[in-house]
């Protein structure tokens, strides 16, 4: 076993349980829900009523890490004297991990215990998927260096995959075209998306109605899942009907128990209610449905 701190941004959607099960420290982070700032260390989408707020037109939004948030979080973890490793939000998705790394570079020249900041190419529950196989791993190695290796050889074996019940959310943040919004909302398009081998979303195919769209989601990991792993998560924005759906379809066919967690306020500003995400280790991230 080797006595190394896990860290994560709070993207990772990991919930009190199983932050503590896994002793992960989570870098907090903040949202803006119509004009009130909120932080995820003391508010969640049910105290800040994010998802009803978003369905009645209020403005929500987030930003980046800056990197002297980093240097204060690191500074403050160091402090156990132990080395850190650093699961960064996909650079993908976000600048943040640049400016994570940026700074671990300046503080290991000054510090006997490391900041190693990884890429995770991850998002959400894939993040927190991640770092629980590195904790995993951690507990099995006897050096620092084959928990590295392990993490750089196994990013791109969690696959995400999600629906949302609307692009407009998506549209409303710049992640989309608004040609591909109009066309969805006429032809009631659920589409199936997932994070591709560059940590960047893409659309993978586009499907009429939303259940046929999740039994979709459960094909894919059913066909592509790493069958030595049954670590599956499953986040929902304000969803909860599709969550049991998709978790009865792991649990009855497969006999996969899976852990079900709430979409955080970061991500769920961006996707919006009615999001369904999956996270599971595949033999590999497929660029393509």
């Amino acid at each position: 076993m080797v006595d190394v701190i896990i860290s994560m941004e709070s993207t990772c959607d990991l919930n009190e349980e199983l932050i503590k099960k896994y002793d992960f420290r989570i870098l907090d982070m903040n949202f803006i829900v119509d004009d009130v700032e909120y932080s995820t260390i003391c508010d969640s989408v049910e105290s800040t009523n994010l998802y009803q707020k978003m369905k009645e037109g209020k403005k929500v939004s987030t930003y980046q890490v800056p990197p002297e948030v980093y240097r204060e979080y690191f500074s403050k973890l160091l402090e156990e004297n132990k080395p850190v490793i650093h699961l960064a939000f996909s650079s993908g998705l976000s600048g943040m991990c640049h400016n994570a790394i940026k700074v671990a570079e300046e503080m290991n020249k000054q510090n006997k215990n490391k900041v190693f900041v990884i890429d995770s190419l991850c998002g959400c529950g894939g993040q927190g998927l991640y770092g629980i196989l590195i904790k995993n791993k951690a507990n099995e190695a006897s050096k620092i260096t084959e928990i590295l290796d392990y993490a750089v050889k196994t990013k791109l074996n969690v696959n995400h995959v999600f629906t949302v019940d609307t692009l407009k959310y998506l549209l409303n943040g710049g992640r989309i075209r608004f040609s591909k919004y109009v066309f969805s909302e006429i032809f009631n398009i659920k589409p199936f998306m997932q994070v591709d081998a560059d940590g960047k979303l893409f659309v993978a195919k586009k499907i009429v109605t939303r259940r046929k769209t999740i039994d979709a989601m459960f094909n894919k990991f059913q066909d592509e899942r790493d069958k030595s792993s049954n670590l599956v998560i499953i986040s929902g924005a304000d969803c909860k009907d599709d969550v049991e759906y998709l978790a009865s379809q792991i649990r009855n066919k497969l006999n996969i128990e899976p852990i079900i967690t709430d979409l955080g306020p970061i991500i769920g500003s961006h996707s919006g209610p009615g999001t369904l995400s999956f996270y599971y280790l595949g033999k590999t991230r497929c660029k393509y449905y």
